[in-house]
C-alpha cells in the first residue's frame, strides 16, 4: 500500500453519476481535492432524484476503456437524436417557405423581375446541394474536432530533451 491507501498500480476510480434510466455522467472533481465535491454534488443534487453513485477502474484499465466507449455511444446517440430532430424542424420550415414563395411567383402582383428572383432562389435550394455542402460541414467539423484534440499532445510539446534520451533524436 503507498500514502493514497490504495494498492500500488491501481488507479484512482472514475467517478460518475447514472440516472434510473442508465444515462451516465462524470462527477465533478477537483485536483488535490479527491472526492469531497463529488460527494457534495451527488449529495446534494443527484441522490435525491434517484441517481447512483458509480466508480469505474477496480477492473483496471479495461473497465475505463469499457466506460469511454459507453459515454461515447451514450452522446453520440444523444447528439444523433437531437440532429435528427432538428432536420425535421428545419424541413418544415423549409416547406412551409417554399410553398409560401410558389404562391407569391404565380400571384398576378408579382413582377416577372420578382418571379425570375423567386425560381432562380428556389433552383438554388436544391436537396442535391444541400447534401453536398452538409458533407463539406461535416469533414470540416471533424477537421476542427482532430486538431482541437491533437494540439499539444505530442511528448516533445511537453518534454525537453535530456542528455541519454535514446528516443528522441536532438
Amino acid at each position: 500500500m503507498d500514502r493514497t491507501g490504495r494498492k500500488r498500480g491501481s488507479l484512482d476510480p472514475v467517478i460518475t453519476f447514472e440516472s434510473p434510466n442508465g444515462y451516465l455522467i462524470l462527477a465533478p472533481q477537483q485536483i488535490g481535492e479527491g472526492t469531497a465535491l463529488a460527494r457534495k454534488v451527488y449529495a446534494e443534487r443527484y441522490e435525491p432524484q434517484g441517481w447512483k453513485w458509480r466508480e469505474w477502474g477496480e477492473g483496471g484499465l479495461q473497465e475505463v476503456a469499457e466506460l469511454e466507449k459507453r459515454l461515447i455511444r451514450q452522446e453520440t446517440e444523444r447528439d444523433g437524436a437531437m440532429a435528427a430532430k432538428s432536420s425535421q424542424e428545419r424541413e418544415i420550415y423549409r416547406k412551409q417557405i417554399q410553398e409560401s414563395l410558389k404562391r407569391r411567383m404565380v400571384s398576378p402582383d408579382t413582377s416577372p423581375f420578382e418571379k425570375e428572383f423567386i425560381d432562380l432562389y428556389l433552383n438554388l435550394r436544391d436537396d442535391a446541394k444541400r447534401d453536398k455542402y452538409a458533407q463539406a460541414l461535416k469533414q470540416r467539423n471533424y477537421y476542427l474536432w482532430n486538431l482541437a484534440m491533437d494540439s499539444g499532445t505530442k511528448v516533445d510539446d511537453r518534454m525537453r530533451s535530456e542528455q541519454g534520451d535514446i528516443w528522441r533524436p536532438e
